[in-house]
């Protein structure tokens, strides 16, 4: 009992620390779900004081079946993956958090996806335009990435600061 009464005040105590930084992020990114961006927030400072790698797979879908592929692409997930069902530029898209993920794993991902994609739309992430883009947390600041993606074609350089500790090199 006192090891769980730990974990269960350890859990509380982290959320508390990371308040404010998430409160950062829903105003940098509106419409980000409360635990999406607790858990970015959370990825983004274990990718910066221990180097543990996650990424963020970004999907928009441009073609006529965006919308179909969206509502079905959200029921097939990994176990730790978080998705955000979105619009980008007023297009169906869909962020995908992958905690603890390596560049091999975001590989895996995607090529499931354009697996997926062949088998159920009889068409691959090109063809269906599907437009990807990924974020690894090790190369930017995942916070100012997705609002560079989520900024209106005109004006694509707005900078958001969010202070999450920064990125690893």
């Amino acid at each position: 009992n006192l090891q769980m009464m730990s974990v269960i005040l350890a859990y509380y105590a982290d959320n508390i620390r990371i308040g404010p930084d998430t409160h950062k992020v829903q105003q940098a990114l509106p419409g980000i779900p409360a635990l999406f961006a607790e858990e970015l927030v959370r990825m983004s400072r274990l990718n910066h004081s221990v180097g543990l790698s996650s990424h963020l797979v970004i999907m928009t879908f441009e073609g006529a079946l965006g919308a179909e592929i969206t509502a079905e692409f959200v029921r097939v997930k990994r176990g730790l993956d978080l998705y955000w069902q979105t619009h980008i530029r007023g297009q169906p898209a869909v962020v995908v958090l992958m905690p603890f993920a390596s560049d091999s794993a975001k590989e895996g991902f995607i090529q499931r996806i354009d697996d997926w994609l062949q088998l159920r739309f009889h068409g691959d992430i090109q063809s269906l335009q599907v437009r990807l883009h990924t974020i690894d947390f090790a190369l930017e600041d995942p916070v100012q990435a997705l609002t560079t993606q989520f900024a209106p074609w005109e004006s694509p350089h707005v900078h958001i600061e969010v202070g999450l500790g920064g990125h690893r090199h």
